[in-house]
């Protein structure tokens, strides 16, 4: 049995090997595919609770429902961000809630000379990966708005390029949507780089 990518493909694929009786599947393999299917649909029907609970949570909560209205920031990423960071009031500024979250670049300081490479491995990896998803997913949906912030974003993803040197996302959305946490903005540089 050869399937394409994607469970709908894998699900199409083994539901018509189980209906075509002339196949070479004995009867134990045929029983063992239907019962991970229907195990499959299980796991499914879970998932989709568990986002149903995960979007009366984020609804519940008013810095929840402020994050969210940032472009780009889904119900996850907004949910995720509170659960880490509160309201905010535990952070002088937003460096440091950036520093906690993991999103502040390494240092190699020698000296008079400092280097910036990256952004590390340590910190909330799932958090830092939903709020670089959400920085690409901004990025792709700017096209041609012309408000200032989409403006800003173009100049600065053809000055710097999507990949490669470091973007500074989403600073900028922050300060114009606010004060999120503790009337603090949240300061996070994430490095395009780290996507590869």
């Amino acid at each position: 049995m050869i399937s394409g990518r994607g469970q709908k493909s894998l699900t199409q694929c083994v539901w018509r090997a189980l209906e075509d009786a002339e196949n070479e599947l004995t009867m134990v393999m045929c029983d063992l595919l239907a019962d991970q299917m229907e195990e499959l649909d299980r796991l499914n029907e879970r998932l989709q609770s568990l986002d149903q609970q995960v979007e009366q949570v984020s609804h519940a909560f008013a810095t929840c429902r402020h994050l969210m209205v940032i472009e780009g920031v889904g119900v996850v990423s907004a949910t995720q961000l509170y659960s880490a960071l509160g309201d905010g009031r535990a952070f002088q500024n937003g460096r440091q809630a950036s520093a906690y979250i993991g999103l502040t670049p390494k240092q190699y300081s020698s000296g008079s000379s400092a280097n910036m490479r990256g952004i590390g491995r340590t910190g909330q990896v799932s958090l830092k990966c939903a709020l670089i998803r959400d920085a690409h997913a901004a990025i792709r949906v700017v096209g041609d708005k012309q408000d200032a912030r989409s403006q800003w974003l173009r100049a600065l993803v053809s000055r710097v390029g999507k990949t490669g040197r470091p973007l500074p996302w989403p600073t900028k959305t922050y300060a114009l949507r606010g004060r999120c946490f503790a009337g603090k903005r949240l300061t996070v540089t994430i490095f395009m780089r780290s996507m590869r």
